[in-house]
């Protein structure tokens, strides 16, 4: 080999490693009405080298966020829509970005495996004329029961009205009620009734309110169903909602577990997202608990997860924490 050649191939460097493609890797939606769900689409590709790309899974910094992707295998030339879809309907109002992390390998014809990830973002402003109060809902009965949400319109002259209420749980059911209009804001009731023969478990569904506003034509109520069995253990709060206050950079909080009085332990207790750190106690007794911190990493940016804790008694019981927090 000559030295010429020599010293092209060492000033070249190392090759670079190849790199699932987007336009833009953040979309700038502006000003955004809260409430209805925000749809945007990625148009993903594979430009080259000579290979597969595999898409190996998504991890998203908040509950609120859900994807849909058409294509996860992508060899040269290919191009896949991936579509990311926030509940806006949750989140506070002003500045906010929903971000996400597609996980991905690169297969050559020939070397080793290389696997990268692909940082996306939508963000915008969130102005709010529509609320539903609560914006996300936990049943957790070992019999009937019921709760209401309600519908509050802020806008001068024409208001919204909730037509119809559907919901994606055969044993939950919804019942839209009459609007009443009081110091300028007009509200409506939907009451949600659980049935009795609801089976033992627990299940994510969600409330479809139609209105006859196009611009709020659908909104969607997250609803956890948690229906129990004699001796289950039962978490106070079911739901955990952390605040920062100003000057504020860590803030935690606790959740407690109890069974009728009978001795219960917690096995583990996971949480899938950055930022956010989970511990139970340790042992046997009538009254376990864990604690949830919320980092500094988070500092600043609201946000939505959920604990997932398994109990070693009630051996197997599995109970879904949902956390929110933010400013």
């Amino acid at each position: 080999m000559t030295p010429t050649l020599l010293f092209l191939l060492a000033s070249a460097g190392p090759a670079a490693e190849p790199t699932l493609h987007v336009d833009k890797q953040t979309a700038d939606k502006g000003v955004i009405v809260g409430g209805p769900p925000l749809r945007h689409t990625f148009t993903l590709s594979h430009p080259g080298p000579a290979g597969t790309f595999v898409i190996t899974g998504v991890e998203a910094e908040c509950g609120c966020l859900h994807n849909k992707i058409s294509r996860r295998v992508l060899k040269t030339g290919d191009t896949s829509e991936f579509t990311l879809e926030v509940n806006t309907l949750t989140q506070p109002d002003g500045p906010n970005a929903w971000q996400v992390k597609v996980k991905y390998q690169f297969e050559p014809d020939t070397g080793p495996i290389v696997t990268g990830v692909l940082d996306l973002a939508i963000v915008g402003k969130v102005k709010r004329e529509v609320s539903v109060t609560p914006p996300q809902l936990a049943f957790s009965t070992s019999g009937a029961s019921e709760e209401t949400l309600t519908v509050a319109d802020r806008r001068a002259g024409k208001t919204l009205t909730v037509l119809k209420a559907t919901t994606t749980n055969p044993h939950l059911t919804a019942t839209v009620g009459p609007a009443v209009v009081t110091n300028g804001q007009k509200t409506q009731p939907i009451t949600l009734a659980l049935s009795v023969d609801a089976p033992p478990g627990q299940t994510d569904d969600t409330v479809v309110l139609t209105t006859d506003d196009p611009v709020y034509a659908e909104l969607r109520v997250p609803v956890r169903v948690v229906k129990k069995r004699p001796g289950d253990a039962t978490a106070f709060p079911d739901a955990l909602t952390l605040r920062f206050v100003k000057g504020q950079a860590e803030i935690s909080g606790l959740v407690q577990f109890r069974a009728d009085g009978k001795p219960i332990s917690i096995a583990k207790v996971e949480c899938a997202a950055g930022g956010v750190a989970v511990k139970a106690s340790s042992g046997m007794g009538r009254v376990q608990t864990i604690r949830v911190t919320v980092t500094p990493a988070m500092a600043g940016r609201a946000g939505e997860s959920k604990a997932v804790v398994t109990m070693a008694e009630p051996p197997g019981q599995v109970l879904t924490i949902p956390i929110t927090w933010g400013d």
